[in-house]
């Protein structure tokens, strides 16, 4: 994913290359989250109607996913903050996403996952090998 496919757009205010510049250096430093990405859409929001009310400013953060889309927004009074908290929001569900693909597409599943670190763990702690019953056949 490049900045190029960022599509950045400014309703109700002015736009500014600093919130945008801001904005793109957040999400380039978590790029390895973006692989499957087809589009990104941020959309800065001022409303004009409630100036001077805590809620002035909205970020609105659309990723389209293969397999779904992964929407933040985020109010505040601050658009730096509003960016802080988005994409603290973003990276921490592109995270979860990420994790739980292979058990969306069949490929693994948690528990012998999980079965799997647990004798690993195991076998480290006692420094030997445990007992392999996989030929074992019940009665």
């Amino acid at each position: 994913m490049e900045e190029t496919d960022i599509q950045v757009s400014f309703v109700g205010m002015d736009p500014t290359e600093a919130l945008k510049k801001y904005l793109l250096e957040k999400i380039m430093k978590k790029e390895e989250l973006f692989t499957d990405a087809t589009s990104i859409e941020v959309s800065f929001k001022e409303f004009v109607h409630s100036k001077g009310v805590e809620h002035d400013f909205r970020i609105d953060i659309n990723v389209k996913l293969p397999n779904t889309v992964v929407r933040v927004e985020e109010r505040g009074s601050d658009m730096y903050a509003n960016i802080d908290r988005g994409t603290d929001i973003l990276f921490r569900r592109l995270k979860r996403y990420n994790d739980k693909k292979e058990y969306w597409e069949g490929k693994a599943s948690w528990k012998i996952l999980e079965a799997q670190e647990a004798l690993k763990a195991l076998e480290e702690e006692a420094g030997t090998e445990l007992e392999d019953y996989s030929d074992y056949v019940p009665k």
